[in-house]
């Protein structure tokens, strides 16, 4: 993900450490967007924390021009899942100029509250589902086993996937930082190309609603079998054109 607000006359930049970002935002204004981070992943839900509180301040920018970049087979918002929900809470569409989309921040926000909804456990490299709720937002809190720690710690985890199904049959795949699942994914209103982004932004909804979730890839290796879930709902209109 790509974005440039208009008012802060500023350029994000695909970062290779933790280091560059953090040089590169003491020379800035403005948020941490459009992050690379591949050796660092507890930094990065830091970052994507940063990112969303940037979005909520009374004094963002009014334009923000979004430009959909997927990046080292990564999904553009599921990549900082926290600033994604923020982003659609405070701005809505405006135009679009061929690839590029431009939101304008809304009149009044939509609500950030969360309603916490139940609490379970999800196997990593199964499918965890979850079509009872309305808009989930799902906290994803894995644990490192020995090796994890090891290589966190000296090396780099290898890459984590995320495969997203909804109830028509559609699916994405895409690689995600794994410390970013703590911080809440919006897996309701997760859209799926930038032509599901224009939807979401512009109607409120996207044109079907994934309803679950599960991760694989050879970093899982580095986790423990299971995972806590906290499963939310949220306040605002989001939602799927696809009824359930």
């Amino acid at each position: 993900m790509a974005l440039y607000p208009v008012k802060y006359h500023f350029l994000r930049y695909n970062f290779d450490s933790l280091w560059v970002a953090a040089l590169n935002y003491l020379h800035t204004t403005g948020a941490v967007f459009g992050k690379d981070i591949e050796l660092m992943y507890g930094p990065l839900a830091y970052l994507d924390a940063w990112d969303a509180e940037f979005v909520r301040d009374p004094k963002r920018p009014e334009f923000v021009p979004f430009q959909w970049l997927p990046i080292d087979e990564r999904h553009p918002l599921l990549d900082c899942p926290q600033t994604a929900l923020a982003l659609y809470q405070n701005y809505e569409f405006d135009s679009m100029y061929g690839g590029l989309m431009v939101l304008r921040a809304r009149a009044e926000p939509l609500s950030a509250t969360m309603h916490f909804v139940r609490q379970t456990t999800m196997k990593l490299g199964q499918p965890l589902r979850l079509s009872e709720e309305h808009d989930p937002v799902i906290r994803i809190f894995l644990n490192y086993n020995l090796c994890g720690r090891l290589a966190e710690f000296f090396f780099r985890i290898p890459p984590v996937y995320a495969t997203l199904s909804g109830p028509n049959g559609r699916t994405i795949i895409h690689r995600i930082p794994p410390a970013v699942l703590s911080g809440g994914v919006p897996l309701g209103m997760m859209p799926a190309d930038l032509e599901d982004a224009r939807r979401l932004f512009a109607a409120g909804r996207t044109a079907a609603a994934f309803d679950s979730i599960a991760l694989s890839g050879p970093g899982m290796a580095d986790f423990a079998p299971t995972a806590r879930v906290d499963v939310y709902e949220s306040s605002g209109p989001t939602g799927s054109s696809d009824k359930r």
